[in-house]
Formats: C-alpha cells, sequence, structure tokens
C-alpha cells in the first residue's frame, strides 16, 4: 500500500461453488464464486480471453443491503498493466540461530555477551528493545612456574558450557532463546555457542463483532549478539569494542514470518473492505457492519495471492494531461484449490506467467549441538 493503489482483495471460497463460470453473466454467480469475464459480460475462458479487449474480476455475495450487489474490479487492458505477480503462501517461519566461535581469551579473564532482543511485543514491555548481559570468566590456567596465558581447547569448551547455562539459567533471557554448545574439535571440544530463538506465543488473535479488534499481528523475534572483554558496563553496554575483538558472531539464520496465513488474508479482507464500505465513521460499529463478509477457511492451507496493478480506464478526451491513477486487484486463493486451478491459468493466458515475489527466507545446514540443560543431543531443522 505504499503507493497508494485502490486495491479490491477476493478471497477464493474454499465450499460451495468454487470453479470459473462457463456461462450466464455475472447476475448468475453464486455467493462467494469468483469468475474472469469479457468484454460482453460473459465468463472468459483460456480459449476466449486471448483476444478480448479487456477483462474484470467479479464475485458473487449474499445481498445485505439495496446498496451491495455483485463485487467487480475495474476493466484491465493489458496495456495499462503495471504488474503482475504472485506470492506463495507458509505457515513456516523460521527462528533465528546465532554461533559465537573462535573466542580470543586470556587466563583468568571476564568476558561479557550482551543481547539486544527486539519484537512487537517486547518493544511494548522495554524501551529501545531488551538488554541484557551474561558474564563469565575464563578459568586459571594451571602452568606450573611459568606463567600463561593462553587457554586451552578444554578451557574454552568449559568457558562456552559456561556461558550455555548463564544464558539458559536468566529468568528473562531464557523466555526469548536457548543456548546450547557444539562443533566440536577432534577430540570432542565444543568450539562455538548457539543461540536459537523461541517461538514466541501469539496473542490478540481474538474473534469479536468489531471489525477492528485483535488485528492480526506475527511476533517475529530477532537479536543482535555483543561481545566485550570485561564486565558490563553502565556505558557502551551494547557496542562491542572492534579494538579487542575477542570473538566471531555469525548469523547463520535470521528470524521470518509466515506468508499469507489465513489469519493474514482474513486481516486483508477487513482492511480492504473499509475501502468499499457505505459510511466509514460506522466501520467499526457491531450494530453497522453486517455488510461484510468474510470468505477465509481458517482451517485450509496457506493462501497464494495474486496482485494486478494497472492504471484505470482512460476515457478519450476527458483524461488529457490529468494524472492516471492506478488500482490493484488482490486475488487470494487456498493452495491446491479449485479456484486458482481454473482462474489463474485464464488471467495467464491474457497477461503472461506471473513473476514471483515471493520472499526467500535465509537458511543453513542442520546444526547438531549438545543442549546445556541435558546430556541429549538435539538436532535443529533449519529449514523453513
Amino acid at each position: 500500500m505504499s503507493d497508494f493503489s485502490l486495491t479490491s482483495l477476493f478471497v477464493g471460497t474454499t465450499t460451495g461453488t468454487t470453479a470459473q463460470p462457463t456461462t450466464g453473466t455475472t447476475a448468475d454467480l453464486d455467493p462467494a464464486q469468483i469468475g474472469v469475464f469479457l468484454p460482453d459480460n460473459t465468463p472468459a475462458s483460456v480459449a476466449t480471453v486471448g483476444n478480448a479487449k479487456y477483462i474484470y474480476i467479479a464475485q458473487g455475495r449474499n445481498i445485505y443491503s439495496v446498496n451491495e450487489g455483485t463485487k467487480k474490479s475495474d476493466q484491465i487492458y493489458t496495456r495499462n498493466v503495471i504488474e503482475w505477480y504472485k506470492v506463495t503462501g507458509s505457515m513456516t517461519a523460521s527462528t533465528q540461530i546465532t554461533e559465537v566461535t573462535n573466542l580470543s581469551l586470556n587466563c583468568q579473564q571476564d568476558f561479557s555477551v550482551t543481547f539486544r532482543l527486539d519484537s512487537f511485543y517486547i518493544r511494548a514491555a522495554y524501551r529501545n528493545s531488551l538488554t541484557r548481559t551474561v558474564m563469565v570468566t575464563a578459568p586459571c590456567c594451571s602452568c606450573g612456574a611459568n606463567p600463561c596465558d593462553t587457554l586451552t581447547a578444554v578451557e574454552y569448551a568449559t568457558v562456552l558450557q559456561s556461558l550455555a547455562y548463564a544464558i539458559n539459567a536468566d529468568s528473562i533471557l531464557g523466555q526469548f532463546v536457548t543456548a546450547s554448545i557444539g562443533n566440536p574439535d577432534g577430540s570432542g571440544n565444543a568450539q562455538s555457542l548457539y543461540i536459537v530463538g523461541k517461538t514466541l506465543q501469539q496473542y490478540g488473535q481474538g474473534t469479536s463483532a468489531d471489525l477492528t479488534n485483535f488485528p492480526y499481528q506475527f511476533d517475529r523475534m530477532f537479536f543482535w549478539t555483543y561481545l566485550m572483554e570485561g564486565p558490563d558496563l553502565t556505558t557502551d553496554y551494547e557496542v562491542q569494542n572492534y579494538c579487542n575483538n575477542v570473538g566471531t558472531v555469525n548469523i547463520l539464520q535470521r528470524a521470518s514470518y509466515p506468508q499469507c496465513t489465513p489469519a493474514e488474508v482474513q486481516q486483508l479482507e477487513k482492511d480492504f473492505w473499509s475501502y468499499q464500505s457505505e459510511y466509514k465513521h460506522i466501520f467499526s460499529n457491531v450494530n453497522y457492519n453486517g455488510e461484510f463478509q468474510t470468505y477465509v477457511d481458517q482451517t485450509a492451507l496457506p493462501y497464494n495471492l495474486y496482485y494486478v496493478r494497472f492504471f484505470e480506464p482512460q476515457v478519450t478526451g476527458r483524461d488529457i494531461g490529468v494524472t492516471r491513477k492506478d488500482e490493484t486487484v488482490c486475488i487470494a486463493v487456498a493452495q491446491g484449490g479449485t479456484v486458482e486451478s481454473e482462474i489463474i491459468p485464464i488471467l495467464t493466458a491474457f497477461l503472461g506467467s506471473p513473476d514471483n515475489e515471493t520472499m526467500t527466507s535465509s537458511t543453513t545446514t542442520s546444526l547438531t549441538s549438545t543442549l546445556t540443560s541435558s546430556s541429549t543431543t538435539t538436532t535443529y531443522n533449519t529449514t523453513p
């Protein structure tokens, strides 16, 4: 919506009549049925749409007021199309995985790891995100009569183990992340600390007759990790000293969002319905929103969204020198349903193949590490 394009959303139903009509006109559409239509108001097909001057999308509705009829898009001319793309839905969301490795410490040296965590609800509870630090002290080296500053592989593994225990034991950090050690060397000594973000509980997903209540919000949690020599300070406590680098931080996997879930599509229904409601000032009044209808199946698979953005049709002789406005048609279809298999081929025959604008999540290979809370070994499947 950054381009302020006037958007009409058509959600394909998973029940009732879901097929593209083959006869009749828009007046014959069943409630929730979507169809692609030609200029003469007859249903389009893959065979007939190629020669059409323009097409439009229509959806049948239950009629709740005298001013409400079949829902229709504007006329879509191929010459006016700005973009035509799809977004493939996914119910999977990855959590962040960060690795701390290549430590360079001295004997009996204090070592701090600071986390700065951020998410929608974290910011509601903590100003400027949540900052939390844990500190451990490197062990005393047993070098006999000769002084030494170098830690052995076993001692580095002990430091990592202590860090993991400190993170998991923290009453606040433990709500958001889990720490473990892994990446053993040839002798079985851990060389890396892994911090894995937890999947957070989702709030505010209730139901209400008021359309403005309980908006969809996925709480994606991500964090920064800083390594510092010495104890936690009250100044610069979240800034790493790059003049004295004591380790390496690698983000193996970034946190991601699920895409086009039923709850998200239903929120789009509410948002875009506000454009089409008769009276904006009573949109949220529970006694006056009877025209709103939802066709989202909350038990369905994720939805695929198809977008057509296009300029409004020109009227010869009336809009010369006038800035043209653009519009958007969004068609949300449950994956694997009849609507997608029948409607999209017709649009593809008219507009060509849609571009794929699906967001891809960063991934890494499977990560095996020993959890510090037990003696078991857990394999994290990091593929979203």
